[in-house]
């Protein structure tokens, strides 16, 4: 998200920073303020101003890339129209080599913006801009400024490869955690030290009990205990339903073995008649043929 102001007053500006200077077009417009917000992965595609430019990180922390102008015959630019200033290779880690086959030829440099810091970009330098955190920056445009630079933005790089900015995102999002953990310290800090003073905790405990007797809170109370009862209750009785039911499966568990070993007695008991009548039978016929054989 950007917002955009109109800033008066470069007589002002001019007394409190004595190496900044301005054109008398740029005095007679005013300089342009643009505020830039937005979460982490927030891009603003290659391109390049017509006019100086200070880009001020507030929160959080951007990668920047930089071409200068002489390699715009690399960087693949819109022919016309409004776009012309941009480049038309939209994501520079992942190129499309077939169609813009000079662009990883084109040596630039980048830098970590992080809070506080503030970058100058030259008219005509291309530049790529990414948060790596959630981020709150703002750029200044002039038509002609007089700064002295401090500081370095390192080597070239001979290519667009995208490690060097994996190594810097893994960077930045570690200081952000860093960050936030040192921010939770102080704020533990602060509530500690307030804390052990004795007027605080009398004045909080007053406050609480406040709270506790007003009628609201005493309904929510009850209400809560209540539901908290029938809760208890509702538990004791299904514990009660389900103690029931074990002991009728138990019971019926029973039921089926004795009636299983009733079974097997009787079949044990009819398999022995079986066998004694078969043995009976045996027996007379071997006496009829005795007597036939007399």
């Amino acid at each position: 998200m950007c917002l955009n102001f109109f800033c008066e007053g470069h007589d002002e500006l001019t007394s409190l920073f004595p190496g900044y200077s301005s054109s008398s077009e740029a005095s007679m417009h005013g300089a342009i303020i643009n505020a830039w917000l937005g979460p982490p992965g927030t891009v603003s595609p290659l391109h390049h101003d017509r006019y100086h430019n200070l880009l001020a990180q507030v929160i959080g922390c951007k990668y920047i890339r930089l071409y200068p102008p002489e390699e715009r015959g690399r960087l693949y630019p819109h022919i016309s129209g409004p776009h012309k200033v941009s480049s038309r290779v939209v994501d520079i880690d992942h190129v499309d080599r077939q169609k813009f086959p000079l662009f990883a030829e084109a040596p630039y440099c980048d830098v970590l913006l992080g809070e506080g810091e503030m970058l100058y970009i030259p008219p005509g330098w291309w530049h790529y801009v990414e948060a790596q955190t959630a981020s709150f920056s703002s750029t200044t445009h002039e038509t002609v400024i007089t700064i002295t630079i401090m500081g370095s933005l390192g080597k070239y790089h001979g290519g667009a490869t995208g490690e060097k900015k994996r190594k810097q995102r893994q960077l930045a999002e570690r200081k952000a955690r860093e960050y936030e953990k040192l921010e939770c310290q102080q704020m533990e800090h602060s509530i500690r030290a307030r804390l052990q003073n004795g007027d605080l905790k009398e004045r909080v405990m007053t406050q609480v009990l406040e709270l506790m007797n007003t009628p609201e809170i005493k309904k929510r109370v009850e209400k809560r205990s209540s539901d908290l009862t029938a809760l208890k209750r509702a538990q004791a009785l299904n514990a009660i339903a389900c103690e029931r039911k074990n002991k009728v499966a138990e019971a019926r568990r029973k039921e089926e073995d004795r009636l299983n070993e009733a079974q097997r007695l009787q079949d044990i008991l009819d398999e022995n008649r079986r066998r004694v009548e078969e043995e009976a039978r045996r027996r007379a016929e071997a006496e009829t043929r005795a007597k036939l054989e007399k």
